[in-house]
């Protein structure tokens, strides 16, 4: 049996990676926030040595956008850099396989850029957040030789995220044209949405193809702008409404948290490796949909 640990097993992500682990010869224990402190080097060491894991996931991350005080700009790097490295020391020092997943905001200072990013490209964060998901992989590759980093984008999902009171983009725009709001979406941030329920599936795909171990992207194949976006998830629900396109505000060059242009992910290390690449984003949006409607039904 496969001993594995989750580790953010009440997020948005962490549930349907809680759900997908529900395999023959997989015994997965899901840890939320009160079973274990990742910036806690002796919380690590014995929560998870009770375990005694073979691959240890992590979904923990701190993450917002205005985060003007010191504590706040501290607490991203406390909890994406420094709680990733002790994941990954204490990886390292019990041979285990570690998952730890980051973020396309790694990306985003080139404005005009119109290609989606591969593993290979440079990483260029616009904001503290970004930088610290970046940070954390630096610590992770640096101290865990058995690893996948996995950058994500754009995530949404049926548990929706914590952080935004158990929604995200998608149940948003749904929500607000259902209770008649208008909608306003800017159209010059472009992304690759992602249903988490893919990302799930295809890590469990990485882990049982002993892919080799590295950085991997795993977002919804190709790209749009949120504005796009939200145009599709309406069309799609077969909802009577419009958005109306708008443009980024001129943001402030001493703002903490600007907002990254273009950080469209290709997946290029999943088709090295032999894996099928993730579905377009619009087929991924498609179904999430219709299984969202199924089990309201």
């Amino acid at each position: 049996m496969r001993k594995i640990v989750l580790i953010g097993g009440n997020g948005q992500l962490g549930t349907d990676l809680a759900r997908a682990g529900r395999q023959p010869n997989v015994v997965l224990t899901s840890l939320t926030h009160l079973d274990i402190e990742i910036c806690d080097t002796a919380s690590i060491e014995k929560v998870l040595s009770g375990f005694e894991p073979e691959v240890v996931v992590n979904t923990a991350a701190c993450h917002g956008a205005k985060q003007y005080t010191s504590a706040d700009q501290e607490a991203f790097f406390r909890v994406n850099g420094i709680g990733a490295m002790n994941l990954a020391r204490f990886c390292r020092r019990h041979g285990a396989l570690l998952i730890h997943f980051s973020t396309d905001y790694v990306f985003g200072r080139e404005r005009t850029r119109k290609q989606p990013y591969v593993e290979e490209d440079p990483p260029c964060p616009v904001n503290t957040y970004g930088a610290s998901k970046l940070a954390g992989e630096y610590l992770v590759r640096a101290f865990c030789p058995k690893h996948y980093v996995i950058r994500i984008a754009s995530v949404y999902g049926s548990a929706g995220c914590r952080a935004r009171g158990n929604s995200n983009f998608v149940k948003m725009v749904l929500s607000k044209v259902r209770n008649g709001e208008s909608l306003k979406v800017v159209n010059d941030q472009f992304m690759s949405p992602t249903w988490t329920r893919a990302v799930a599936i295809k890590t469990f795909e990485l882990i049982n193809a002993r892919a080799s171990f590295g950085l991997y992207h795993m977002a919804g194949s190709g790209g749009c702008s949120w504005y796009e976006f939200a145009c599709a998830i309406i069309q799609m629900a077969g909802l009577p409404a419009r958005v109306q396109p708008v443009a980024t505000q001129e943001e402030d060059a001493d703002e903490i948290f600007l907002r990254p242009r273009w950080t469209a992910l290709d997946n290029a290390n999943l088709r090295r490796s032999g894996l099928p690449d993730l579905p377009d984003w619009r087929e991924l949006l498609e179904e999430y949909i219709r299984t969202e409607e199924k089990t309201a039904q």
